[in-house]
């Protein structure tokens, strides 16, 4: 039998992103998996976008555990599928109702790995941001009764964000107002540890905040502008600023451009350009590589 390999360059879509996962590879479009040093890249055997009824896509909420299994919500569908980043989804559990009378399809699901066998999922109202948890174990896709959740500053939780040293970031809003709180916690010693940072609303009402953890425990925060409100008035490139557990807020720099994120390991930030998926810095020097892959 004669076997080809053929090398396929890939098409990006328009607003295609990129998100670091824990092994150093880049997460791309939300569809494959890339080699920062050579570009290759390993489709992804499920779709963390589906299509909606109404046209265009709707984000499945995802989570990547320290060994790589992946967690994915669809609300829509009603259903977590689980697998390993590199391979095929390979089990489903049905989505719990953890607030009587709402319907799970209508809710808000926030995932986090607790450890490598159970997925901590908060179901919550998009109304009023109310919520509930509970523990799903991977191996017999069981769901515990409900569990108390992480505590959170406001109401809202718009998510976790898994970090070193058993760190947490968590950013929630509630009447006007926003914060990211960096947690220790654990469904049966509850909270050990909390640091809390507050945040101007005038910042948050300019777009998203995303949390980015490095490999020393300390977080870097992207924010449409200054997150003391100032630059608000202009919105144009994005603010980075680095944060340490206990420490103080500091500026990094203000002209990161959206689409452009921080790697947790290094200096390096990665984004997209055309078919390419660029490293270095946004502003100047950089290395851009076509994504081609193997059939």
């Amino acid at each position: 039998m004669l076997w080809a390999v053929l090398l396929v360059t890939e098409t990006l879509a328009a607003n295609a992103d990129v998100r670091w996962v824990g092994d150093g590879r880049l997460m791309v479009d939300g569809r494959m998996l890339v080699e920062v040093e050579t570009g290759e890249a390993t489709p992804l055997l499920y779709p963390t976008r589906r299509t909606h009824a109404a046209g265009g896509h709707t984000e499945l909420a995802v989570a990547i555990s320290r060994s790589n299994q992946v967690a994915l919500v669809d609300a829509q569908g009603g259903g977590v599928f689980l697998g390993l980043l590199d391979g095929a989804l390979v089990s489903r559990a049905p989505l719990p109702v953890l607030i009587e009378g709402l319907d799970p399809a209508e809710a808000v699901h926030a995932p986090l790995w607790v450890d490598d066998r159970r997925l901590m999922i908060r179901q919550a109202s998009r109304e009023t941001g109310e919520g509930a948890c509970a523990l799903l174990d991977a191996a017999t896709q069981a769901w515990s009764p409900p569990i108390d959740c992480p505590p959170t500053d406001f109401a809202l939780t718009h998510g976790y964000v898994p970090g070193p040293r058993g760190w947490t970031a968590v950013h929630s809003s509630g009447e006007g107002a926003n914060a990211v709180q960096l947690i220790r916690w654990d469904p049966e010693q509850g909270l050990s540890d909390s640091r809390t940072l507050s945040l101007d609303p005038t910042t948050m009402q300019q777009g998203s905040l995303d949390v980015f953890f490095t490999g020393d425990g300390g977080v870097r925060l992207l924010a449409p502008c200054g997150v003391d409100g100032t630059g608000c008035e202009e919105p144009g490139a994005r603010w980075l600023y680095a944060w340490m557990p206990g420490g103080d807020l500091r500026l990094v720099r203000s002209d990161i451009p959206e689409g452009v994120v921080p790697s947790g390991s290094s200096d390096d930030f990665a984004w997209v350009e055309g078919d390419m998926v660029c490293l270095g810095d946004p502003t100047g020097e950089r290395r851009c590589l076509p994504l081609r892959h193997t059939r």
